[in-house]
C-alpha cells in the first residue's frame, strides 16, 4: 500500500494491518484525526442495545465483526443481543466455541454473565410466584434471592437490585454473603454505565458504610 503525493511516493506499508493501524496511516497524510467507522458503529450499537432493540444492535455487531473479526466489544455485544431476543441456545452454542482466552475478556466475561443468570430458565408465572412468596415472606432471604433472580431473568432491573439490597441489609452474612455476590453479578451482566448499575452500586454504599 503506496500513498503518493504529487505523483511522488510519500509513504506505504506492507501486508495485510488491523483497523487502527490503517486509520493511523490515513491520520498521518491527513495532519489530523479520520473517524473510524468501526467506533461509529459500536456507538451506534450500544445505543440501540440500550434501547433494548436487540435485533438492530445485532446487525451493526455484525457490520462491526465483518471488519474486525476479534473487535471483544462487539462479540460482547452479539452475546447480549441473542440474550435479549431469547437465543439462549444460540448464545451457549457460541460461547462454547470460542476460545478460554476470548472468554477472559472483560466485554466478553461480562455477556457470558448475563447468558448464565439468563439460563435460569424463568418464566413469566415463575415470577408472579417469586413476587407472591417475597411479599408473603419479607424477611426470607431465600424468598428474597429468588425473586430477585426471577427479576433478573425477566430483565426487571430496579426489582432485583432493590431484592439483593434488602438481602444485605437484613441479613448481609445469609448464604456467605449471596446477596450481594449476586448483586455484583447482575452489574457485571448489565455493564458499569447502565442506569441499574449505576443506582445499584450507589445503594450498595448506601447499605454498606451507613
Amino acid at each position: 500500500m503506496y500513498a503518493f503525493k504529487g505523483g511522488r511516493p510519500v509513504d506505504g506499508f506492507q501486508g495485510a494491518q488491523p483497523e487502527s493501524e490503517v486509520r493511523a496511516f490515513y491520520e498521518k497524510l491527513a495532519g489530523g484525526p479520520i473517524e473510524s467507522p468501526i467506533e461509529g458503529l459500536l456507538e451506534q450499537a450500544s445505543a440501540a442495545l440500550a434501547e433494548e432493540n436487540f435485533e438492530a444492535a445485532h446487525g451493526l455487531y455484525v457490520s462491526v465483526l465483518e471488519r474486525e473479526q476479534d473487535n471483544e466489544t462487539a462479540i460482547g455485544g452479539m452475546i447480549r443481543c441473542m440474550v435479549g431476543m431469547d437465543e439462549v441456545e444460540e448464545a451457549r452454542h457460541f460461547v462454547d466455541n470460542m476460545s478460554d482466552v476470548d472468554r477472559l475478556k472483560a466485554p466478553i466475561a461480562a455477556a457470558i454473565s448475563a447468558l448464565e443468570l439468563a439460563e435460569t430458565g424463568v418464566s413469566g408465572e415463575d415470577l408472579e410466584a417469586a413476587r407472591a412468596k417475597a411479599e408473603a415472606n419479607p424477611n426470607d432471604p431465600q424468598a428474597l434471592y429468588d425473586y430477585g433472580m426471577a427479576c433478573f431473568a425477566k430483565n426487571k432491573r430496579e426489582e432485583a437490585v432493590n431484592a439483593m439490597i434488602t438481602i444485605i441489609r437484613t441479613n448481609r452474612e445469609w448464604n456467605e454473603d449471596a446477596g450481594r455476590t449476586q448483586l455484583l453479578k447482575f452489574f457485571e451482566a448489565w455493564g458499569p454505565m447502565d442506569p441499574a448499575s449505576v443506582a445499584g452500586r450507589r445503594a450498595l454504599s448506601t447499605v454498606l458504610f451507613s
